[in-house]
């Protein structure tokens, strides 16, 4: 992530700023052509408020005046920390009954959820790799093997610590 594109993101009032590596994701591809680019989510599960529609309507103005399309100085805010994501994936295809919305602050081990096979036998417990805030999160009942279930937003230390475990 270059300055270029945390300046955009700054241009939104979201609560969350996280690093992705979406292989294959357009911004992901624009950032490792040296291309500003920034994903802003409000809402959840195709619905959103006035409010979350508001967000992106005004960091849509200040971004075109970020990069001079619209006159006027792009407005400024505190500075986010810049937090990485953990992914949990399911392990294999099921049922999926998450116990956690986004928003919520985790610790390691807490549980997020199960998956279930078509008969109610429980196939796999989810719990948290690492501590931080569950960002977003399947929001469908069927998962298929490697369904991203929950996507944890985590200061950076987290994600080394949990790799030497």
């Amino acid at each position: 992530m270059n300055e270029h594109s945390l300046a955009l993101a700054d241009c939104f009032d979201v609560g969350l700023l996280m690093m992705l590596r979406t292989e294959g994701a357009t911004v992901s591809a624009a950032a490792l052509a040296g291309i500003p680019a920034a994903l802003v989510e409000v809402g959840g599960e195709g619905r959103w408020s006035e409010e979350e529609v508001d967000v992106q309507r005004r960091g849509l103005h200040r971004a075109a005046q970020l990069v001079g399309v619209l006159p006027g100085q792009a407005g400024t805010r505190p500075r986010l920390p810049i937090l990485e994501s953990t992914a949990v994936l399911s392990e294999q295809a099921g049922l999926w009954f998450p116990d956690i919305a986004p928003g919520t602050p985790v610790v390691e081990g807490t549980r997020l959820g199960h998956l279930e096979d078509p008969f109610g036998a429980v196939l796999q417990e989810v719990l948290s790799p690492v501590a931080g805030v569950i960002a977003f999160g399947l929001s469908s009942l069927a998962a298929v093997e490697g369904s991203l279930l929950a996507c944890i937003a985590h200061p950076a230390a987290a994600t080394a610590e949990a790799r030497h475990r």
